[in-house]
């Protein structure tokens, strides 16, 4: 969660308003035989820089002999939702 305050001085009086934004994170995990090396993290940078998502975070992970690429994305609940339909 973040908290953004914002102030206005008029006539000596100070009006203090915060807003609370929620920041949303979801985690995306293609998993196959052959997923490294086939674009899938830039495909995901592309379609969150499009939907001005202000953090992601990718890598490449392996396990059980499968390929992994997981992503942390954060930002906006709307934005991350289109995210999260992509094919």
């Amino acid at each position: 969660m973040l908290i953004c305050a914002s102030w206005a001085r008029e006539n000596n009086q100070i009006d203090l308003r915060a807003d609370i934004i929620a920041i949303m994170k979801l985690k995306v995990k293609i998993v196959g035989s052959k997923v490294h090396e086939v674009g899938y993290r830039v495909f995901l940078l592309k379609h969150a820089m499009n939907l001005a998502l202000p953090g992601l975070s990718t890598y490449n992970w392996e396990e059980n002999g499968q390929q992994e690429v997981i992503a942390l994305v954060e930002g906006d609940e709307a934005p991350l939702g289109h995210l999260r339909f992509l094919q």
